[in-house]
């Protein structure tokens, strides 16, 4: 409950052009999540999906159209096997094995990313389902470093993957777009995103 008010708080602090809102759980990877005795019977996915849907409980209090997103990635990925989802909220997925995952079950793990689609998007089945992608996000390509690397995009990929989301159904498509900014400017000049734009029209 704690949680749900800081986050509401946090709504109204920040500035929003729409009613969907982002509450991610700990990007540190892979195990980070609670583990008392209260909570260790559910995985990580029915803990944030818990933590959402209390958030979008106590923002629809103030705001009724407000929705929540649900991050699908690297734990969560796995749909929830013990919650429900309140109304309001969304499916977002974000394919982040399919960019990092290393070693000998690299495989193993970008091919479970990409089999979630189709559960998630039948546990997630009202509302909205979004696609949040790596392509423009230059803090990945530069390895989460300082100074920027040179951005190259690669637009055929891009291409055909927003196709494969259409195909599957994806109602919205966005990418982050990140260490593009006034550092990167300096060294490199601008990056065009109309390519983006363009596969979307």
């Amino acid at each position: 409950d704690l949680v749900a008010s800081r986050a509401v708080e946090l709504a109204f602090a920040l500035y929003g052009s729409c009613h969907n809102y982002y509450f991610w759980m700990d990007d540190g990877g892979h195990g980070l999540y609670c583990h008392c005795p209260k909570c260790k019977q559910l995985s990580q996915s029915d803990q944030q999906l818990l933590i959402v849907n209390k958030i979008v409980k106590e923002l629809r209090k103030h705001i009724p159209d407000a929705r929540v997103a649900y991050l699908a990635y690297q734990d969560s990925i796995v749909p929830p096997q013990k919650m429900q989802p309140c109304e309001g909220i969304f499916l977002e997925y974000a394919p982040f094995e399919k960019y990092t995952a290393k070693g000998e079950n690299a495989a193993e793990l970008i091919a479970c990313e990409k089999e979630m689609i189709v559960p998630l998007m039948r546990f997630f089945d009202k509302g909205p389902k979004k696609v949040l992608e790596y392509w423009y996000d230059n803090s990945l390509f530069s390895n989460w470093k300082k100074p920027p690397a040179k951005f190259v995009l690669k637009e055929e990929n891009m291409k055909s993957d927003i196709a494969e989301y259409r195909s599957v159904g994806f109602d919205e498509i966005s990418t982050f777009a990140c260490f593009l900014g006034a550092d990167y400017n300096e060294l490199y000049g601008d990056v065009d995103i109309k390519p983006f734009a363009e596969c979307l029209n």
